[in-house]
């Protein structure tokens, strides 16, 4: 009985912790090659489809003599043809680019190549895919000033969900030695808290970077032609593994308060030997 409630008991922790190795590991894969469903799978994403003559010129008399429109139009041609695309997403390792098509469908052509602790820095981007061309792309000040704070919260988030994940492992390994162990089920619980708390300040730290990240570009260069969004999906599973982590953590602390250590126990049975059989001495 006890066994049967101790299996129970342990199954909700378990799959708690195998959950959220599973989501944090589909978070730490996003963007690292372009192929499907990885390359779908990013934090942030700039659009530059919509790019205007300020990004490149700033302002001039130009507009007053040309149309507006126009000049737009022949900028967008021209980052074509110096083959800078019409997007880029931003995932852990690294970023994807690609174009968007006329009836706004987007196709990612390529994605970089997977680095550490990789943060997104727009301007250097550009500026690797313009190095074979006498043209420079500067971005507003408003977007550069603020890349010492992106770095470090890229590189914090990076190093979280590594810790992350290892630590969800080692507790579901110190898991599977909990049956029947309150000390199993102690020690399994402490390293699923650390994963835990690992994984709530990488989400966090994401959802903060990403979101603020968006906000500021969508309301101080939208006059540039500037797009930003957050990819829901991914946020989705970021969270969603801190959810399982957290969840992996209180059926531990249970497993501990409501947990058996005693073992089914039967009492062993007397082996029947069979003797021979002697008649009772009779008296004469």
């Amino acid at each position: 009985m006890a066994g049967g409630r101790n299996c129970i008991l342990l199954f909700f922790p378990m799959i708690g912790n195998l959950a959220a190795i599973i989501l944090t590991l589909i978070v730490i894969l996003g963007g690292v090659r372009n192929v499907n469903v990885l390359r779908d799978l990013y934090f942030f994403k700039l659009d530059l489809s919509h790019i205007t003559s300020k990004t490149l010129v700033g302002e001039t008399g130009l507009s007053s003599v040309v149309s507006t429109s126009l000049i737009d139009s022949a900028i967008q041609d021209t980052l074509s043809a110096l083959n800078i695309s019409n997007f880029y997403t931003a995932a852990l390792w690294g970023y994807c680019e690609g174009d968007v098509a006329s009836n706004n469908a987007t196709n990612v052509t390529s994605c970089s190549h997977p680095e550490a602790l990789w943060w997104l820095d727009v301007q250097k981007i550009l500026d690797e895919s313009l190095n074979s061309t006498s043209v420079n792309i500067t971005l507003p000040s408003q977007l550069t000033d603020y890349n010492p704070t992106i770095e470090t919260a890229s590189k914090l988030m990076f190093i979280c969900y590594f810790i992350s994940i290892i630590v969800l492992f080692l507790g579901l390994i110190a898991g599977c030695f909990a049956f029947h162990s309150r000390g199993g089920s102690c020690c399994a619980s402490i390293i699923t808290l650390v994963g835990a708390i690992a994984s709530v300040i990488a989400s966090g730290t994401a959802t903060g970077l990403y979101f603020v990240t968006r906000n500021f570009v969508n309301n101080t260069t939208s006059e540039y032609g500037l797009v930003a969004s957050v990819n829901s999906t991914m946020m989705g599973l970021t969270w969603g593994a801190t959810i399982a982590a957290i969840w992996a953590f209180v059926w531990w602390i249970l497993t501990i308060c409501c947990g058996s250590t005693r073992k089914s126990y039967e009492p062993e049975k007397e082996p029947f030997i069979q003797t021979a059989y002697a008649p009772p001495p009779h008296g004469y």
